[in-house]
């Protein structure tokens, strides 16, 4: 995946740039919150500005930097599920997670975990990972070490992005009540297990409390802190056409439907596996014979109806298969009572509750080409998890030899990775456009297929042989990846500027640190931002702020077409009137 991916896992203009341009910055000496707006946490893009710090500004740097994150975190995956069930089903999760998950590349970039739209989200679900595992180990031997190493990994996710830290919060406060229930009802250790997991919990929030309270006020300090929450409870993103559509919610009774259907699917084929495995006792003498000849059924089903299987939508169903599985585990629980292997079951429910949680971003309409890279990532294992141990497992007395059942749902898993590492094999290809170099390079899409490539590249080269050494330039609305390239500081604090900010923090003030910057040079990127509410800067929104940068602006340079025209991408450079001579 590497080899197909090399240099082209991020998107060129769209949200990337955000996470390469902050921790440039901050290695430079900014402070986040105080010299650049951020709507996450801190945690990812300090970590980041750390290594760019060691190492030097590289989008290669940060991507071999997390390719090493996406490594540790399939060791995870097979660590923790071969403790859970087994080594091939740990396997089928490793490579699940690896070619279907991690470089994600099915309808353009941004949804990877080398170069994502956003790193707070695969690092958030990389530590949750880690804690969860920490978790199992806690369960399984309770000790002072792993319940605080649970709370401390549980503050670090806090500082990454609310739906993830919420997904792990609210699994680990019911596992951790569900575990003294059951094992320490009248313990006293009950009351001291809270008071470790939320120190331990508050101890990297306070961190970086104390180290904002060094560069601004108190008030502002806390704001820092609880920022990515605050923007929740006082807005609702949920309304945008984006968030809308992602959810599902836009089409709500015909997604459910459709996610219901895909369910009925799933347990017909999942019963046709389990018939199958109940073939006549004479033919279990020859269990490689009936597997292979069942095997053989399955790829001549998948080859007949191969442009017929929707295989980007098949997760469509995880929602269901969650609550169900979580409904189980818990009756299971309840039954086991103080039993010797309630923690693994306690674990169990607690890692299905995570995954449930996790989904609810996309809850009517899961889908791994898009938020479900990540979102859907710990319910797609379980799936696996489901078919491959626990069916075989407790529900022996319907089925027969397991040696027919195990091998053709490997098989099925299989092919359904295989399709996906197709389908992003064909995507990279029409990445062949080289922007920037060295560790810059960006490898985008053929300008057959999208012509913002040569555009940029032509205004790139034309920016650094006309502007200062130092000058700050504004691009307008969202294409912060271009002061990135070209090394110039953008100078109004809000670096991004589309529907959904211009909602929150108001257009008002966007023009307001517009005007306190007054730049000589201002570059308008064109952006359709149809997806978020509203087409056009300048035309459906920020009507103020782009009347006044025509009024004292004027075009020295353009790239392409007309930027919000509608004919096509372009780029603009404008100056300032006065110093046209």
């Amino acid at each position: 995946m590497c080899n197909i991916s090399w240099h082209k896992w991020p998107d060129l203009l769209v949200d990337y740039g955000t996470q390469i341009y902050i921790p440039w910055r901050l290695s430079e000496g900014e402070v986040l919150f105080k010299d650049i707006s951020y709507f996450f946490g801190p945690a990812s893009a300090y970590l980041h500005s750390w290594v760019l710090t060691l190492f030097g500004p590289g989008i290669l740097k940060l991507a071999i930097f997390n390719m090493l994150i996406t490594g540790g975190l399939s060791l995870q995956i097979y660590i923790l599920f071969k403790g859970i069930a087994d080594t091939w089903t740990a396997t089928l999760c490793g490579l699940a997670f690896i070619l279907v998950f991690a470089f994600g590349q099915y309808r353009g970039g941004l949804f990877n975990f080398v170069c994502p739209y956003s790193y707070e989200l695969t690092h958030g679900v990389a530590l949750s990972f880690v804690a969860l595992y920490q978790f199992l180990k806690f369960t399984e031997k309770p000790t002072v070490g792993r319940l605080a190493a649970v709370g401390g990994l549980a503050g670090l996710v806090y500082l990454t992005k609310p739906e993830v830290f919420l997904a792990l919060f609210v699994a680990i406060v019911i596992g951790l009540a569900a575990f003294q229930w059951t094992a320490r009802a009248r313990s006293s250790q009950t009351g001291k297990d809270w008071l470790v997991f939320s120190g331990a919990f508050l101890s990297a929030p306070l961190l970086f409390f104390l180290y904002f309270y060094l560069y601004m006020p108190l008030p502002r300090a806390v704001e820092a802190i609880l920022y990515p929450w605050i923007l929740i409870v006082k807005f609702s993103l949920g309304d945008s056409p984006s968030h809308q559509w992602l959810m599902g919610s836009d089409h709500i009774g015909s997604n459910i439907e459709i996610s219901l259907i895909y369910l009925l699917i799933f347990v017909i084929v999942l019963s046709a596996l389990v018939l199958f495995s109940r073939l006549p006792a004479r033919l279990s003498a020859k269990p490689l014979l009936g597997s292979a000849f069942i095997s053989a059924i399955i790829l001549g089903l998948t080859w007949a109806f191969l442009g017929e299987i929707p295989w980007l939508e098949l997760l469509r169903p995880l929602p269901w298969i969650m609550l169900l599985l979580g409904c189980w585990q818990l009756v299971r629980l309840l039954k086991l009572g103080n039993a010797k292997e309630v923690g693994h079951h306690i674990f169990l429910l607690t890692f299905t509750i995570f995954a449930f949680v996790l989904l609810f971003k996309i809850i009517f309409k899961v889908q791994v080409f898009h938020f479900g890279f990540a979102l859907a990532l710990p319910a797609a294992l379980l799936g696996i998890k489901l078919l491959m141990h626990d069916i075989p497992k407790n529900f022996r007395s319907l089925m027969g030899d397991p040696v027919y059942y195990r091998p053709p749902v490997t098989l099925l898993i299989l092919v359904y990775i295989s399709f996906h590492v197709w389908i992003q094999y064909n995507v990279y290809q029409f990445k062949t456009y080289s922007v920037g170099s060295g560790y810059d390079r960006i490898v985008d899409y053929d300008p057959s297929i999208k012509t913002r490539a040569p555009v940029v590249s032509q205004a790139l080269d034309y920016l650094k042989g006309e502007i200062g050494p130092n000058e700050e330039i504004p691009v307008l609305p969202d294409a912060i990846m271009l002061n990135y390239l070209m090394r110039h500081k953008n100078p109004v604090k809000l670096i991004t500027f589309d529907p959904i900010h211009s909602s929150l923090i108001g257009e008002e003030a966007f023009l307001g640190y517009l005007k306190k910057a007054d730049p000589f040079h201002i570059l308008l990127v064109d952006r359709d931002m149809s997806f978020l509410g509203a087409r056009y800067f300048g035309q459906d929104y920020a009507q103020d702020s782009f009347q006044w940068i025509q009024q004292n602006y004027e075009l020295e340079k353009q790239f392409g077409a007309v930027p919000f025209s509608g004919r096509g991408f372009g780029i603009q450079i404008l100056r300032k009137k006065e110093a046209r001579n």
